[in-house]
């Protein structure tokens, strides 16, 4: 079975271009399939639209947070509550082209091992520039190889989703299997325009991201400070679900 994972935050207008786009992909890989949409405390109207597309199809799954906890956490609750012996990670916003899910599973079939896909033919110049250099900023004070312009679009095998949900951090998946030393190959893709509205991600939100991700992987962080902070795991609160049996907490 296939479990296809997808955060969502304001995005509702695309939604069911996405799963007739994923449906067709899965068409000819397997029958056996659930796509878990994830909305992380939305402002407009995506859960209604998720309520409305899972009542008609029952491999579509919503799950509902009780506030807004970020991409990788909301990615951490669906891989909480999926199914699949294979999962897949992608954005809601059909930046993500779901037409490369059948090459991401073509190779993961080849290899048997977690594939990230990294990503170009969006940003502008500039943008292109300060990602680039981000990027090599972050290999070098991680001591983490972060090929340039990661995404969370990712195919990787329920043993490895399950190494990562007991692990005692959350956060960008790449990185997380990275720090449990397995090896995650990658895949490059042309990304699609983003489908309508605005990116949640401004130039702020990008910067305190991006800091985030250098205090959470520096090597002096993980190698030192992180010997002295008391091992915990993050729990998220689900307000409503559709199509899913709520597991024990």
């Amino acid at each position: 079975m296939i479990s296809i994972i997808s955060p969502v935050y304001n995005t509702g207008n695309c939604l069911e271009k996405l799963i007739e786009i994923i449906k067709k992909n899965l068409k000819n890989i397997s029958s056996k399939y659930e796509i878990l949409l994830v909305d992380d405390c939305s402002k407009d109207n995506s859960w209604s639209r998720i309520e409305k597309i899972a009542k008609k199809d029952y491999c579509v799954k919503g799950l509902k947070l009780k506030k807004n906890i970020g991409q990788h956490n909301a990615i951490y609750v669906g891989l909480k509550y999926s199914s699949g012996d294979i999962i897949i990670i992608m954005d809601s916003d059909l930046e993500d082209n779901p037409d490369y899910i059948k090459k991401l599973y073509k190779e993961f079939l080849k290899k048997n091992e977690t594939i990230v896909a990294t990503s170009h033919g969006t940003k502008g110049k500039k943008k292109r520039l300060i990602s680039n250099i981000f990027w090599k900023f972050l290999s070098l004070v991680s001591l983490i190889n972060f090929p340039q312009n990661m995404t969370n679009y990712t195919i990787l095998p329920k043993k490895i989703a399950v190494q990562y949900l007991n692990s005692n951090t959350v956060g960008f998946v790449y990185a997380e299997l990275k720090k449990m030393n397995l090896k995650v190959n990658h895949l490059d893709m042309k990304r699609n325009q983003r489908h309508s509205g605005i990116s949640s991600y401004n130039i702020i939100k990008c910067i305190k991201l991006g800091l985030i991700h250098i205090w959470d992987y520096n090597f002096i962080n993980r190698l030192i400070f992180s010997r002295f902070i008391k091992k915990r795991k993050k729990f998220f609160k689900i307000s409503s679900f559709i199509n899913i049996k709520q597991k024990k907490k």
